[in-house]
């Protein structure tokens, strides 16, 4: 029987090891092309599992999935694209990246996008970009944390804020523009305070304060009907999406651009195992005394009646026997020690952890900079540290520009060295076969450059290691690196070259060219005679 069982859970085993064998898909895909890879269930489902990548005529799209489910680093990118509506065309540039965990968004995103429209007419661009950016912070797909927004079309838009980690508005939510600010304040979701100015007159346009009628709503609020009554009215809490336009851009699968129209939000091109972020809000919503609600309060209230009697009752009793007014002053005085110490321990946190921000960035540590400035901000919003924050991801942008720069040119040289020393055996033959001296002083002039080019790339070698691989810096190494990658490149250049010259002339057997290679006994002059030969 225990054979037979064995038995059994072996060929499970094999089964589901079969099912899970992933495979490759490259080849169109939606508006595109796509590479990725994935396994079929038993139902014969196709379950995407492992890296993505879909790239269309405008947009490209890179990341991860595990279980059908986005995971992991995503970027979405458009470099110097295009996109026609009709005779118009739109030129985009974009950059989103962020994480996801299971399919929700998590963690620090950024969103960039620049646009240019083209007339029609004339072919001509727009004489400037219409500019979007934003910074969001994410939890379980909810938005928390510090929140940034900047438009620039002409002028430029500016909006900031803050989000609790139930992802409900929070703090002190600003937009400035040329000619407006506006702030609004919200706590836990619910705006108590609005004031909108004309900054060019300093006239307030909007301004009122709720924060009196909130109190009295709360005093009057019963948790267990989750109603409030206040002057013959019946008013409970009501929790919405919150729009905007800093947050469409994040959960509206439309992107507006100003004359062009409406076109796919880029971060919404491809949908596959995606979903929108949430924002929320609450509103205080009045009932009417012939509304479904005012009768469900009023027999949830008549229900009550008698129990919140008879505990009244004894709760009376109980205070009566308990309460002591001297006790009861000592408790209020403790009560409010108690706050003052917390506020001071609060006030002293918030220095020291800003001292601690300030002087990461000083040492450059930008991403250490700032997790210690959104600790400060979390305690207490300052639209200080929330623009030290944007401006430590931009230097924390640039540095992954600069690394991601060097290592393109880095390959490039690479590859192109290597590309060169690979043909030295397959034109050896061929120059053996026509003279043995130039086959021997062609393998003179590549052992030549190929002494020369590995010497390079041990001292760039040496550098690069003294350097560390730490990419959340750059340093003068990496400046003196990158100065090396680029005369090793003007090497393999010529190595390149000298191998094209040595094609060139056994291909058409051109002698006085061939002759070149016994003409000196100096690698080093050959070498440059091949590449700079001309007939006389």
């Amino acid at each position: 029987m225990k054979k037979i069982i064995t038995f059994l859970i072996a060929i499970l085993f094999i089964f589901n090891f079969s099912a899970q064998t992933l495979k490759t898909y490259t080849g169109v895909f939606e508006n595109g092309k796509a590479v990725y890879q994935y396994y079929e269930n038993e139902k014969a489902d196709r379950i995407y599992e492992g890296s993505f990548s879909y790239i269309t005529k405008t947009y490209s799209v890179l990341g991860q999935f595990k279980e059908n489910k986005r995971t992991g680093k995503w970027k979405i990118s458009a470099t110097n694209k295009f996109i026609l509506k009709g005779k118009e065309k739109l030129g985009v540039n974009t950059l989103i990246s962020g994480s996801y965990v299971n399919g929700n968004m998590e963690g620090v995103w950024t969103f960039s996008n620049s646009t240019k429209t083209y007339n029609p007419k004339t072919k001509k661009a727009s004489p400037k970009a219409e500019k979007v950016f934003s910074n969001a912070i994410f939890k379980d797909n909810h938005f928390v944390g510090i929140f940034i927004f900047e438009k620039i079309l002409v002028t430029k838009t500016v909006i900031t804020g803050q989000f609790n980690d139930a992802g409900f508005v929070d703090g002190v939510w600003s937009v400035k523009s040329p000619k407006i600010i506006e702030e609004i304040k919200y706590k836990n979701g619910l705006e108590y305070s609005k004031i909108v100015k004309d900054i060019t007159t300093g006239d307030k346009i909007i301004s009122y304060d709720s924060s009196a009628f909130q109190e009295q709503f709360w005093k009057m609020y019963n948790f267990e009907t989750k109603m409030a009554k206040m002057n013959d009215k019946i008013y409970f809490l009501d929790t919405i999406e919150s729009q905007n336009q800093a947050i469409t851009l994040w959960n509206s699968d439309i992107y507006a651009v100003e004359k062009f129209g409406t076109i796919i939000n880029p971060l919404y091109h491809y949908k596959r195992g995606q979903n929108a972020p949430h924002a929320y809000e609450i509103k205080i919503v009045a009932c009417d005394n012939n509304t479904d609600c005012y009768k469900q309060f009023m027999q949830q209230k008549n229900a009550e009646l008698e129990r919140i009697q008879q505990a009244q009752i004894a709760e009376a009793e109980k205070l009566r026997v308990e309460a002591a007014e001297k006790e009861e002053l000592l408790r209020i005085e403790k009560e409010n020690e108690v706050k003052k110490e917390l506020e001071r321990v609060k006030v002293e946190t918030i220095t020291l952890t800003v001292k601690s921000a300030e002087q990461l960035t000083e040492q450059k540590n930008y991403k250490e900079a700032i997790l210690a400035y959104q600790k400060a901000n979390e305690l207490q919003f300052s639209e200080e540290v929330g623009m030290r924050i944007i401006e430590a991801q931009k230097q924390i942008h640039r540095i992954d520009s600069l690394h991601e720069m060097k290592e393109k040119i880095y390959t490039k040289m690479n590859q192109t060295a290597t590309d060169a020393f690979s043909k030295t055996a397959e034109l050896q033959i061929p120059l053996k076969n026509k003279k043995k001296v130039y086959a021997s002083n062609y393998i003179l002039c590549t052992d030549y450059l190929k002494i020369n080019f590995n010497t390079k790339k041990d001292l760039l070698t040496k550098v690069m290691e003294e350097n560390g691989q730490n990419k959340d810096i750059w340093t003068e190494l990496d400046e003196k690196s990158v100065e090396q990658i680029n005369e090793m490149q003007i090497l393999a250049d010529e190595v390149s070259k000298f191998q094209e010259a040595v094609l060139d002339a056994t291909t058409k057997n051109n002698k006085a060219k061939l002759r070149v290679l016994n003409s000196s006994i100096n690698p080093k002059t050959i070498v440059s005679d091949m590449i700079n030969f001309k007939m006389n």
